[in-house]
């Protein structure tokens, strides 16, 4: 019976002899199935065996290219080194940066201190109730005349 479901499956349309070469396989819970050189057909099959149509493994892997072995590197052996010079080296290199770090860090809170004091500046300037003009020109007044009207500004100050 499994001969002659075989048989009958190579020779549905759209299926290749090729043992397993094909570009689309079906794949369930059977081994993959790639004899299929059209979507349709494996879709189809997919569908029939309750598993999945795609493209077949094996054909989309590249073969890795051939490389020549690297020669080695010859390095020249360090001269002098002295652990306790280096580590020196190194602590000095974080000595430096953790003061440059702490010199940026204060410039930048004093930055941040000048701007809310800015911000408390504006915030306490009141401005006059009256909005005045004198020929083309518009100033604030304290009091009202003839040429005032009463404002207030529009951000809130």
């Amino acid at each position: 019976m499994k001969a002659w479901a075989f048989l009958l499956l190579l020779s549905a349309p759209g299926v290749a002899v090729a043992n397993g070469t094909a570009p689309f396989c079906v794949y369930s819970n059977a081994p993959p199935m790639c004899f299929y050189h059209d979507v349709q057909t494996c879709q189809a099959e997919a569908r029939r065996f309750n598993g999945m149509c795609a493209l077949n493994q094996v054909q989309q892997q590249p073969q890795a290219p051939q490389v020549a072995p690297r020669a080695p590197i010859n390095l020249p052996p360090i001269q002098n080194w002295n652990i306790g010079e280096s580590f020196q080296r190194g602590y000095e290199q974080g000595q430096r940066r953790r003061q440059e770090r702490e010199a940026h860090e204060a410039r930048m809170r004093l930055i941040e201190a000048q701007i809310e004091a800015m911000k408390a500046e504006q915030e306490s300037v009141q401005h006059a109730p009256y909005l005045c003009l004198d020929g083309d020109r518009w100033y604030e007044s304290a009091e009202l005349g003839p040429a005032c009207v009463e404002w207030t500004p529009l951000d809130g100050q």
